[in-house]
């Protein structure tokens, strides 16, 4: 603003001079004046603080009757704040011509030259009438900035109007403003603006300009490669300026192109997003800056886009010393998410990636503020979140419905918010809904302790307080602790789809860290399962919503009854009891690529011991017998006794070493019989494709499974 009134006042007063030095001949015009022959008038220099201009000669010779002669020429005007220089700017008049109260020139021309203007050769055309006070000045045939320009000019009574219309190459200004801003250098800068304006004065009223702005088809890159790309717009300016202020009016309608912006991550990777509007918008605004005080109240920004946004803003800002920010009012209502998001392009973060989210629902915010720029800003944020959808990745995260109030100010008092939600799911487990209650602070949150309904059960989140909110993920673990009561395994196991099993899982993780995309899970889960136990430790998710999320942790297995374990996978019938565990655990989207699992007979179990004839074929089908019992007289029996049971598997790089309970000829026991009949099954296959070996399992189960007709 401050560039902006000094560039007024020094053409002002370039105007003033001008007139003076081109006006001399209209003053001396008389009666008696008609004898002089010639005049020639010699100024070395004319200064104020913000123009010089040196070497000023004027001359008028007298031709024949009352044709007149003029000659004006000017060494060099020095605009001293735009740091411009006009050199060898020259006037001349062939027939000017006095004919009692009107003085007149037709054909004048006016000579101008400048490193960005080049130079130029105007046509100036003027007539003044002395009585009336009357005069039109018109200046064609410029080419400014690579388009054409027309000036006209009309003083009655006192009273000025003045109109320019024409049109500017943008690409022409390039040097221009890279001279006035080193440090914003554009490496793009292209497009072709039309313009229109009229500037009215009077005695007893400010200067007004009315003018319209069309902008076709600008792009401009800056030099961290962030812009604008095809931008097609339309602005009506109306200002007011007096000895006090400037009072605007801005309406812009754009119609077409897209904003971009690409920000530096670390020295390797950017981020770049951009948005390109699917229906036209408008930005309006209204306000004053004050020459004395250096200050802009913008009393009103309004930013509209049919049907998907509106937003109306003010603020005040001072510019005196340094830059200050004050009464800020911001209300945006009833965001339209889906069409928004529609119009973005590789948004700058990462859960917001286009290609995996929905993301429907309405947002309305509200902001007010004062001192923003200050060590210690007053500021007020409400947001309201209405049936906000969001899934990302379909599988990974979504939530259902979600509405509530976030608040939030810059004292050290926390407001209280709420979010709460129909459904949702993490991975392929899905929850239902619930009110999470908070509050946010300048850099701190608290979660009160708040219940999640899943899979028949409840996982409950103690309270959680968090400090420092502002420091990066990377720097900054969150913790938390959670329990986990009564949830349904036969609900998880077909969530997952894995074969069914019945049970219950409980658990206590008292500390729970996750940051850095790493969530580590502190404590055990325990799954009651099968009248045994199964124990998770040690558990901890990479890339929790990303396309491949890593779980590993260890898993200990408890006095699992056997009679219920293969009647419920339905592969026979084996009574007893199993132990077991699973060390260094890794799943890639919930299938295991990595383990050291080691199964077999609890030794101090004595219950009986027995195993149907359809429990040893399909031990047989995967231990690599291949079912050869059938085929002898043992398939004559329904049930034999057994010793014990066991087996290890050694998963790592696809392939899975496979050994038993002990050696056997050429082989390996997986099952070792007791008594007569006695039955022994013996693997032979140490090594196998792990893709493979599911496979058997699969088909073995497949074949163990009931039909129906």
């Amino acid at each position: 603003m401050d560039i902006s009134y000094k560039f007024k006042q020094t053409i002002l007063k370039s105007a003033i001079w001008l007139i003076a030095v081109f006006g001399i001949g209209v003053l001396f015009p008389s009666e008696k004046a008609y004898a002089i022959t010639g005049i020639s008038i010699q100024i070395p220099k004319i200064s104020s603080s913000h123009i010089q201009i040196i070497g000023v000669s004027f001359n008028a010779d007298w031709l024949i009757s009352q044709d007149v002669e003029l000659k004006a020429k000017v060494q060099n005007i020095n605009l001293t704040d735009l740091q411009q220089t006009l050199e060898g700017v020259d006037f001349s008049c062939k027939k000017a011509r006095f004919d009692g109260e009107i003085f007149s020139c037709k054909d004048g021309v006016l000579l101008v030259q400048n490193e960005y203007l080049q130079k130029q050769k105007l046509s100036v055309s003027i007539k003044h009438n002395l009585v009336a006070g009357e005069s039109r000045v018109v200046i064609s045939g410029a080419t400014f900035f690579g388009g054409k320009q027309e000036l006209k000019i009309r003083i009655d009574n006192g009273n000025l109007i003045a109109d320019i219309i024409g049109d500017i190459k943008v690409q022409k200004l390039k040097q221009f403003l890279a001279d006035l801003s080193s440090e914003h250098e554009l490496q793009t800068l292209e497009g072709l603006v039309d313009f229109k304006a009229r500037v009215q004065k009077n005695a007893q009223s400010p200067v007004l300009l009315d003018a319209t702005v069309d902008i076709k088809e600008l792009s401009v890159e800056g030099n961290n490669s962030s812009g604008i790309y095809q931008l097609n717009s339309r602005s009506i300016f109306n200002l007011q300026i007096d000895k006090e202020k400037v009072g605007y009016d801005i309406h812009t309608d754009i119609n077409q192109g897209f904003f971009y912006l690409t920000r530096d991550i670390d020295e390797n990777t950017q981020q770049f997003y951009s948005f390109e509007p699917s229906r036209s918008m408008s930005f309006d605004s209204l306000g004053n800056y004050h020459f004395s005080k250096q200050a802009l109240a913008v009393d009103s920004i309004l930013i509209q886009q049919e049907g998907v946004l509106n937003l109306d803003a003010s603020v005040f800002l001072e510019f005196a010393q340094e830059l200050k920010i004050s009464n800020v009012i911001l209300n945006l209502t009833n965001l339209d998410i889906e069409p928004i998001l529609a119009q973005l392009d590789y948004p700058a973060f990462p859960f917001l990636a286009k290609d995996n989210l929905e993301l429907t629902g309405n947002v309305s915010a509200a902001l007010s503020g004062n001192n923003i720029l200050t060590n210690k800003p007053i500021v007020t944020t409400n947001v309201e979140l209405k049936s906000l959808n969001y899934s990302y990745d379909e599988q990974s995260l979504g939530v259902n419905d979600v509405s509530g109030i976030i608040s939030w100010n810059s004292s050290n008092s926390a407001n209280s918010s709420t979010i709460r939600w129909d459904s949702g799911n993490f991975q392929l487990i899905p929850f239902d809904g619930s009110v999470l209650n908070f509050k946010l602070g300048v850099d701190s949150l608290f979660i009160d302790k708040f219940k999640l309904p899943v899979l028949g059960g409840d996982i409950v989140v103690d309270s959680v307080s968090v400090q420092e909110l502002g420091a990066k993920v990377e720097e900054y673990k969150y913790k938390l602790g959670v329990q986990v009561a009564d949830i349904e395994l036969a609900q998880l196991t077909t969530a997952l789809q894995w074969p069914l099993m019945e049970g219950t899982i409980n658990a206590g993780f008292p500390m729970i860290t996750f940051g850095d995309n790493l969530i580590e899970f502190g404590g055990s889960a325990t799954i009651d399962l099968f009248d045994g136990s199964m124990t998770l430790q040690n558990m901890q998710i990479e890339d929790p919503l990303g396309v491949v999320p890593r779980m590993s942790g260890d898993l200990g297995i408890k006095e699992l009854d056997l009679e219920q374990l293969s009647s419920t996978l339905q592969f026979g019938r084996i009574t007893g009891k199993l132990n077991g565990h699973a060390h260094d655990i890794s799943l890639e989207q919930w299938f295991p690529v990595k383990m050291d699992m080691s199964l077999y007979t609890h030794e101090d179990d004595d219950t009986k011991r027995r195993i149907s004839q359809k429990a040893v074929d399909f031990i047989s089908d995967i231990g690599g017998v291949g079912g050869s019992l059938s085929r002898t007289y043992l398939r004559f029996f329904d049930e034999f006794s057994y010793d014990k049971i066991g087996i290890n598997l050694k998963l790592e790089d696809g392939v899975c070493n496979i050994t038993g309970i002990e050696p056997a000829a050429n082989g390996y026991y997986i099952v070792k019989g007791s008594f007569i009949p006695r039955i022994d099954i013996v693997g032979y296959e140490s090594q196998v494709s792990w893709l493979d070996l599911v496979d058997q399992v699969k088909q073995a189960m497949q074949r163990g499974a009931p039909t129906t007709e």
